[in-house]
């Protein structure tokens, strides 16, 4: 029996949710079951249609959870107004930075109430190092919330290092950058402005630190550290996404198999050095279980499969001897 075209079966058939071959003025399951046989073609969204109204539900659903996403109210660092989206300037003048948007009139960021210095030249534009002063406050306030993020507090040193400019020592771009654009989501309000700015800066990072085996660490960390930025923002494919990219790649290095008496330094992992001390062992097995957490917090909230299954992983759960 042939079947009529989507959109053109009657409606008893429709209605009852079987096949209809469209025949007119009564289709064959009609004459069959001496049902009344009428026709009342549907009127089919285009597949692009159907797509917009989708990408709209979505962007209602994330713009729902940016409202109720908690935002810290005390000691900001900006005047009140609303937010700006999208932004299309940056400027620089005395102890403000302003940002400007086609929706809402320009807001001023005060830089002198949380110590940033005046800004000089367009850093943002010209690829150059943010200022100390923002650089550090930005950084602090990524102290203030990491464990929203990561179960592998960092160190004081980590953040001393974040107050130079990137060199060949310390974190590498693209985990500096994260950091800063955290910074600026968990700030919220006009600070979402520099946001692309600090987003754009990671990827460009990421894609260096592949491109020159750079603190490879770095790179998987910042790639963890997106996956969560993503999630909050409601992008939860992407961040699944992104997840398990970087638990497939940080299991290529080892990382799924840290175990004695090797831990990693058995020349069967080419990729990554060995772990040269009980921190930095430490600091990899966090990374793993991190990233396993939210593989698998993933796999529930988008009933994708996870990245790597269960049996391949015999990374411990905590490092009691780095030389047992």
């Amino acid at each position: 029996m042939a079947q009529a075209p989507k959109g053109a079966a009657c409606t008893a058939c429709r209605a009852k949710k079987r096949r209809c071959d469209g025949d007119k003025p009564s289709c064959y399951r009609c004459t069959q079951n001496g049902d009344k046989c009428t026709y009342h073609p549907l009127k089919l969204n285009p597949k692009t249609a159907i797509l917009q109204k989708a990408v709209e539900d979505l962007e209602a659903k994330i713009s729902s959870i940016e409202k109720t996403r908690h935002v810290p109210k005390s000691n900001l660092p900006y005047t009140t107004g609303p937010t700006v989206a999208p932004i299309l300037a940056v400027e620089s003048a005395g102890t403000f930075l302003t940002l400007s948007s086609r929706n809402s009139s320009a807001i001023k960021i005060k830089l002198s109430s949380c110590g940033i210095p005046r800004l000089l030249g367009s850093w943002w534009e010209s690829g150059d190092y943010p200022p100390s002063g923002l650089s550090d406050f930005l950084a602090d306030t990524f102290l203030r919330y990491e464990t929203q993020y990561t179960y592998d507090p960092k160190p004081r040193e980590f953040f001393l290092a974040l107050q130079a400019p990137d060199t060949g020592t310390g974190p590498n771009s693209a985990l500096r950058n994260i950091i800063f654009l955290i910074g600026c989501n968990f700030l919220g309000g006009p600070w979402a402005a520099l946001e692309p700015v600090f987003l754009k800066r990671t990827r460009q990072g990421m894609e260096n630190s592949l491109a020159k085996l750079d603190r490879l660490i770095d790179f998987i960390e910042a790639s963890m550290l997106l996956s969560g930025y993503q999630f909050l923002k409601g992008r939860f494919v992407d961040a699944f996404n992104t997840n398990s990219a970087a638990m497939l790649f940080a299991a290529a290095c080892g990382l799924n198999a840290l175990t004695p008496p090797f831990w990693g330094g058995d020349a069967t992992q080419p990729i990554l050095p060995p772990p040269k001390t009980e921190d930095d062992l430490k600091h990899r097995v966090n990374i793993w279980w991190t990233l396993f957490r939210m593989n698998r917090a993933g796999c529930s909230a988008t009933l994708l499969p996870a990245a790597l299954p269960d049996e391949k992983i015999t990374t411990v759960w905590e490092v009691t001897s780095f030389s047992s």
